[in-house]
């Protein structure tokens, strides 16, 4: 027993858990990533069934406004009016009709009308009156029922829309924080498991590249860089594919998953910026104190969402740098850009941590 060699540990389980976790925290962080979206675009919908703003542009080289308002506003107001085209299109597709007649007393030339000799609004032929009433009672209950009230999917709940403020600024907080929480479990997934890829094998280089091919292949939002020059498939004497990618389109799409990380700062400034540029004189006609509590609380919101904004957005370029950082360590390649300022950060963290630990120790208690 005792002439018989020790073997070597088997680490493969080992090495199969770090890979298990770290690709299941980057799975919660996508999760996260896609209830935000779903969240902003929710936000933004019920944002455009309320639209009703004047924006400051530029025609002809002079400043005048251009009033923005939702589809379902701008088809009430042109419904109001019977003699226009829209509305004689909608009622009288299949021929003329006469929707609208106004007539007044003979009694004289000069004489002015009056509200008894001015017939109903509604003088026409045969149903077409009728069907025009309907439409346009139709077209104002779903202009009230939607403009008015904003109902949250799958609850079925119904909130005042001047509360969309508050109620999107609670909900990108609690979405922002869990995703800033997310990112903090993948950065310390892929540190720890990229520690301890090295400690098994810290004489083999090709441990920790296949270790970091595999974690890769499980990633969707994050672009790690790979050193692959060439898998083409030869399909009858041609290669027609080849997963090489230029460095330029790596950088692009990873701006874009920063710019996904600010749809709720983005979509949070256009309902704050709706609620005190353009239903201002609204809110201070109908209940003066809670839009001033509004002005308040949305102002708050915004300064976290914006603060929480900026923390997601440097954590996932820390993650492309920890991805960098090992992939220049597999290549023997120096850092560039970015990724060498933050190499050169981390290198001074760590050597004034070590500073302060020689210092402890000198020092007499």
């Amino acid at each position: 027993m005792n002439d018989q060699q020790q073997q070597p540990p088997d680490t493969s389980l080992d090495l199969e858990d770090y890979l298990k976790g770290a690709g299941e925290a980057s799975t919660r962080t996508r999760a996260v990533m896609v209830a935000m979206v779903v969240a902003s675009v929710l936000a933004l919908v019920s944002f455009l069934n309320t639209m009703n703003v004047d924006v400051p542009t530029l025609r002809g080289g002079k400043p005048s406004w251009l009033h923005l308002k939702s589809w379902k506003l701008a088809r009430l107001e042109r419904l109001g009016d019977p003699t226009n085209d829209y509305v004689k299109g909608k009622i009288c597709a299949d021929g003329p009709c006469l929707l609208y007649q106004e007539s007044t007393s003979q009694a004289g030339a000069s004489a002015s009308p009056t509200p008894f000799s001015v017939k109903p609004p509604f003088v026409s032929e045969q149903t077409a009156d009728w069907r025009y009433r309907q439409f346009y009672s139709a077209a104002a209950r779903d202009y009230v029922e939607n403009a008015f009230t904003v109902r949250v999917p799958f609850f079925g709940v119904a909130f005042d829309v001047n509360d969309l403020g508050l109620l999107v600024g609670i909900g990108f907080v609690a979405i922002l924080l869990l995703l800033r929480f997310s990112i903090r479990s993948e950065i310390i997934g892929l540190r720890v498991s990229f520690k301890i890829v090295k400690s098994l094998t810290p004489r083999s280089r090709d441990a920790l590249e296949r270790f970091y091919d595999l974690l890769a292949m499980k990633q969707v939002f994050t672009l790690p860089r790979l050193n692959v020059t060439d898998l083409s498939v030869e399909h009858h004497g041609k290669h027609q594919w080849s997963s090489h990618e230029p460095n330029w389109s790596v950088w692009i799409l990873r701006f874009i998953h920063k710019l996904i990380c600010c749809l709720p700062f983005f979509v949070y400034t256009i309902v704050a910026w709706h609620d005190l540029k353009g239903t201002r004189s609204i809110g201070e006609s109908i209940d003066p104190d809670h839009f001033t509590a509004l002005i308040g609380y949305t102002f708050a919101f915004w300064v976290a969402i914006a603060l929480l904004t900026s923390w997601c957005v440097w954590k996932l370029t820390e993650i492309n740098f920890i991805w960098d950082s090992y992939r220049s360590e597999i290549s023997n390649a120096s850092p560039i850009g970015l990724h060498a300022r933050y190499v050169k950060r981390v290198a001074r963290r760590s050597q004034s941590k070590a500073l302060k630990k020689s210092a402890a120790k000198v020092l007499p208690k």
